[in-house]
């Protein structure tokens, strides 16, 4: 059963609504501390998807090679022997850039998160007599890849890491959602929001979000709740954590009822 965890206002009783975080670990840590910190509103966990390791070993390289990263796990998981020698580094984000630099890498470029601006940051800095490798997820598209090397860009596929669907909830969240006390649910994939509402069929609680505002990091993260057919509140952030913040509040202040 995914863990769950919930920071309530200080000095009040318990809330009557709640920010249900569906990503997996640790992202659903880092965005819960943000929305405390920022807007100071009670948050839950409830991973929708559990990360694992592939243990995929390092793809031989050189200093004038590139890696590209799209995710702040697949950072996190990929073989520390590509710091030695140090490559260039392409992250799609800020979040992914830092976790990069936690782990070592020094030569960073980073995009303003979204795979456009990744796509210019690496046609405008990196030579094709170099090599890139896309470190990703099993269920990461290769789109980008196929783009490079349409461009004319020696790239390769390296997948280091799976998500596995949890099953369920917790008997916390699921009262809490039976009880219509979620207020707003985030997601940051598709297979993500997948993986939730194969849960909420399962335990036949999707009446019970009729009136939750679903906030989806990209709008194909919103593709799954639109194929459904039902009158569910989408919302989309742009991937960016600042609008998502401003959504929420809105969401609190009654701005979208």
């Amino acid at each position: 059963m995914p863990s769950e965890e919930i920071t309530s206002r200080t000095g009040r009783g318990a809330p009557k609504s709640y920010i249900l975080v569906i990503r997996p670990e640790p992202g659903a840590t880092d965005l819960q501390n943000l929305i405390v910190k920022e807007l100071q509103l009670p948050v839950l966990k409830s991973p929708a998807l559990t990360v694992v390791s592939l243990g995929t070993p390092r793809v031989a390289h050189s200093s004038k090679d590139g890696l590209v990263f799209t995710s702040a796990n697949a950072v996190r998981l990929c073989s520390s022997d590509y710091l030695s020698p140090q490559p260039y580094v392409f992250c799609v984000g800020d979040v992914t850039a830092r976790v990069a630099h936690e782990k070592g890498f020094t030569s960073i470029h980073t995009a303003e998160n979204d795979s456009q601006s990744l796509i210019k940051v690496i046609t405008s800095s990196f030579d094709k007599t170099g090599t890139l490798i896309y470190l990703r997820g099993m269920h990461v598209s290769t789109g980008l890849s196929d783009y490079l090397r349409s461009c004319g860009y020696t790239c390769k596929d390296s997948i280091v890491y799976k998500t596995d669907m949890n099953i369920g909830f917790s008997q916390k969240v699921l009262t809490y959602i039976r009880q219509k006390n979620i207020r707003a649910i985030l997601s940051y994939s598709e297979r993500t929001t997948q993986a939730f509402l194969n849960n909420a069929r399962k335990c036949h609680v999707l009446e019970s979000l009729q009136n939750v505002a679903f906030i989806g990091f990209r709008e194909t993260n919103l593709r799954p709740l639109k194929k459904m057919g039902r009158q569910f509140k989408l919302f989309c952030c742009g991937q960016d954590n600042q609008t998502m913040l401003k959504i929420l509040k809105n969401i609190e202040q009654g701005g979208y009822a």
